[in-house]
């Protein structure tokens, strides 16, 4: 649905939900989830989607944490592991330097 829409996704039940998507969550053994979509330069990526095995559906507020998590997921990516380093280099950096003749 996630990816249909673009726009976050619940299912309070599997039950009865038709398709091979839904029987392959119930062979699972999910009985609710939610999806939530991941956005990358205004597109969909894709999708950060939980289950439970409960019987009861997940709290209301699943939605709202899950998006709050892949927002923090999204702002770390977007964010150099090494803000001090440079750039990788340019395949012209990459061979190996020759040694000098030993003679």
């Amino acid at each position: 649905m996630v990816y249909r829409t673009g726009s976050t996704a619940r299912m309070d039940s599997h039950a009865f939900a038709a398709g091979p998507a839904a029987a392959y969550i119930r062979t699972l053994g999910l009985r609710s989830g939610v999806g939530v979509p991941i956005i990358v330069d205004g597109r969909l990526w894709g999708a950060a989607i939980v289950g439970s095995t409960r019987p009861e559906p997940l709290p209301p507020d699943t939605e709202t944490r899950v998006g709050d998590f892949t927002d923090s997921s999204q702002l770390r990516s977007r964010t150099p592991r090494h803000a001090h380093s440079s750039p990788l280099p340019g395949p012209e950096t990459l061979a190996a330097p020759t040694a000098p003749d030993a003679g």
